[in-house]
């Protein structure tokens, strides 16, 4: 059975080789040892060297193709450990990637909730903006209503411990609190603290989450101590370019102010500093309305005295026209008739004819007079010649 599975493994030019090669090496061992064996003996002894011989290179080869198997075998199962190494590798690789994955959406998830607060919250800050923008009061109210609507606007919104305006006096080189109902107002010169007046003149919006480390803060600490006040955000508000005061946002814990905050506080001292063009300019129109009601009130008295003028100036002018007419008719008799009778008196000599003439001349000069004393009272009457 042994020498079929060779026969069927092998060819038969390679067992003739090997048979030939046993019998040779059968013959040179009874030669070198003087051994002498029957010739089916040495047939045997062939047979079986042969089969030896076959055994011997099966083995070897044998041995050589399981040495290769094993070799293989090894070099497939150290490349399955390879494998296996890198695949914990690109397991844990992924396993990382993954994890950094979850943390980054993890953090984008989180951003994105930030960022939906934020967006809230400036909407929010957005739509009060435009409702304030919108009030009455801003434009039109007094001053101290629209400061207070404003200070309670920031204090819902922002929901800080306290909000106070300061205004800027230039003279006094000082900002001072305007309208505290419940705290007594407070001045602050700009000798004591020229640094924190030099930030806000150069519209710098100074935000402080802790005060104890700021810089442009340090001195107003003792302010900040006696009202408890832990972080601010003061911005400055200006009125035509200049520098017109502050409003002073403050809080008794430590805060992280955010830049929603600062632009809403932003938009708010813009508020102050309309409400205080509005109220400046509505003192300025209340003064001109009043000087031109004034000025109507004069026009009106100015008319009525030009009405009751021309009613007097056509009475006067009306007995004008009459004593002209006295002149000029009433007075024209007598003195043509004197100047006729001077003319009579001229051209006689009879004394009786004088002495009638001069009769005549006297009634003349008496009727001069009383026409004169005629006009004369209508002058006085009506106060055309002192009496």
């Amino acid at each position: 059975m042994m020498t079929s599975e060779f026969l069927k493994m092998y060819s038969l030019k390679f067992y003739i080789v090997f048979f030939i090669a046993s019998v040779i090496l059968l013959q040179l061992a009874t030669v070198s040892y003087n051994i002498n064996l029957h010739i089916q003996s040495k047939w045997y002894l062939s047979i079986i060297l042969f089969l030896i011989l076959t055994q011997l290179y099966h083995y070897s080869k044998f041995r050589k193709e399981i040495k290769e198997k094993n070799e293989e075998t090894e070099y497939v199962i150290n490349q399955k450990e390879q494998d296996q190494i890198l695949f914990h590798r690109q397991k844990e690789d992924i396993l990382k990637q993954y994890n950094l994955i979850l943390n980054q959406n993890s953090y984008l998830n989180k951003a994105f909730e930030e960022a939906k607060i934020r967006k809230q919250k400036l909407k929010k800050f957005i739509d009060k903006i435009i409702e304030v923008s919108r009030m009455d009061e801003i434009h039109s109210g007094s001053l101290e209503f629209s400061i207070n609507t404003l200070k309670n606007t920031i204090l819902e919104i922002l929901e800080v411990d306290s909000v106070r305006i300061w205004k800027y006096e230039q003279i006094q080189e000082a900002i001072h609190t305007i309208y505290e109902a419940e705290e007594p107002s407070e001045i602050i010169y700009r000798k004591n603290c020229p640094t924190y007046f030099d930030q806000l003149e150069a519209g710098v919006v100074l935000v402080e989450e802790d005060i104890r480390q700021g810089k442009h803060t340090q001195e107003l600490r003792a302010y900040f101590e006696k009202h408890n006040f832990k972080s601010l955000m003061d911005c400055p508000f200006f009125i035509d370019g200049k520098f017109a005061g502050v409003i002073c946002c403050n809080s008794h814990d430590f805060r992280a102010w955010e830049s929603e905050d600062i632009l809403f506080v932003r938009a708010m001292a813009g508020a102050v500093s309309l409400s205080h063009k509005s109220a400046t300019r509505n003192v300025k129109q209340d003064k001109l309305i009043e000087e031109h009601q004034e000025v109507h009130k004069t026009n009106l008295q100015l008319e009525n005295q030009i009405i009751t003028r021309n009613k007097i100036l056509k009475e006067i002018n009306d007995k004008l026209i009459e004593y002209a007419f006295i002149n000029s008719h009433k007075i024209r008799k007598p003195i043509c008739s004197l100047l006729g009778l001077k003319k009579l008196l001229d051209l006689t000599d009879d004394v009786d004819e004088i002495m009638v003439i001069k009769n005549h001349m006297v009634n003349s000069i008496t009727e001069l007079d009383i026409i004169t004393r005629e006009a004369g009272d209508l002058l006085v009457e009506h106060n055309l010649l002192k009496d």
